[in-house]
């Protein structure tokens, strides 16, 4: 007899020290699953990845669908700064508007436009101040100039606004490729659920085996506790990330590279030769192929306007198509991420500010 209850001693003690590592490990889980939910995503970062970010006072010579301009922004820092847009060599008669819309890409404050007036001291350069740079770190300017009878012309330009005492906001650099699927928070949910189902069936199980009585059972009712809520925080993360079918990890990317000429060249290119034909001309899905379809394609001037998607959702929806309906994976096609991102850049310029 003692020989058996030396036995069972040694078992319970192997049971209680296996039920305070599953709860051990249930705290741990939480406290992961805590920590990568409140971490912004890493991705974010490809924001800063403009190639020429300078700090300092912009004095930028762009070209703009053939109208050449110089973009000035003085002293480029916290507080009062010096706007300026000069249109050389073009006739201020025909200039109905000069606009610069701000965008801060480090963190989502969203747009603010800008319209300048003509300097009454100099006829082809449009002036105001302003104290719309309130945060330190990567700015884009996006610039605007509408001539009658003509198209808008736009380009744009990204700088760094110093913080106190004249220092920039440090960058961190990013390299890969993008987005990686599956994404890290359906791994991540996949592995609460998993974990939750483990510890919530050892505790059952062993319910069922270890004698009723009460201290046992509290332990095993605490393990029951446990694996229903990290079944429930697995169950949230794969909610939140499958609630309009673009990975967490990609919803908030921000386009990486800037609308300016080059950018938006490429983009109407892309959109010419690729998305017309369902889009249609002016973007409301209405070309000739669209008319067709069933649902009809989206209409850009809704789907492009400022603030109804994020940078990360257009571009995992023209990079892998839209469920359910005639979206192609376009990134299966050949599109590289430069087209796509231009692509993006052209219809925002395009039919989001319309």
């Amino acid at each position: 007899m003692s020989g058996s209850s030396g036995v069972g001693s040694a078992l319970a003690r192997r049971f209680a020290l296996a039920v305070r590592g599953e709860v051990v490990l249930g705290v741990v889980i939480l406290a992961i699953a805590a920590f990568l939910t409140g971490l912004a995503p890493a991705r974010d970062e490809l924001a800063r990845r403009s190639g020429d970010v300078q700090s300092g006072p912009v004095d930028r010579q762009v070209d703009a669908s053939g109208l050449n301009a110089r973009i000035q922004i003085t002293p480029a820092v916290l507080g009062i700064n010096r706007l300026a847009v000069q249109l050389p060599g073009v006739d201020p008669a025909q200039v109905e508007r000069v606009q610069l819309t701000f965008t801060y890409l480090d963190s989502e404050l969203g747009s603010q436009p800008v319209v300048l007036p003509q300097s009454s001291s100099s006829p082809d350069t449009w002036t105001t101040t302003s104290a719309l740079l309130s945060q330190a770190g990567t700015w884009q300017a996006e610039m605007l100039v509408r001539q009658t009878g003509q198209d808008d012309a736009r380009t744009a330009v990204r700088f760094m606004v110093a913080g106190p005492g004249g220092a920039p906001q440090a960058t961190a650099s990013v390299s890969g490729a993008y987005p990686l699927l599956p994404s890290a928070p359906v791994a991540l949910a996949y592995a609460l659920i998993g974990a939750g189902v483990v510890v919530a069936a050892v505790a059952v199980v062993r319910t069922v085996r270890e004698p009723r009585r009460r201290r046992a059972f509290q332990r095993q009712a605490a393990l029951v506790v446990a694996g229903v809520v990290i079944l429930a925080c697995g169950g949230y993360v794969y909610a939140a990330e499958q609630r309009n079918g673009v990975p967490l990890d990609v919803v908030n990317i921000r386009d990486p590279v800037p609308p300016d000429e080059h950018s938006l060249g490429v983009g109407r290119d892309v959109y010419t030769t690729y998305c017309q034909t369902c889009h249609g001309e002016t973007g409301r899905g209405d070309g000739p192929s669209g008319l067709r379809l069933v649902p009809r394609p989206a209409d850009l001037h809704i789907h492009m306007a400022p603030g109804v998607h994020t940078d990360g959702e257009l571009y995992y929806w023209v990079s892998y198509g839209v469920t359910g309906t005639a979206m192609p994976a376009w990134k299966d096609h050949g599109l590289t991420d430069e087209q796509i991102w231009s692509v993006i850049n052209y219809a925002r310029a395009t039919f989001g500010n319309s």
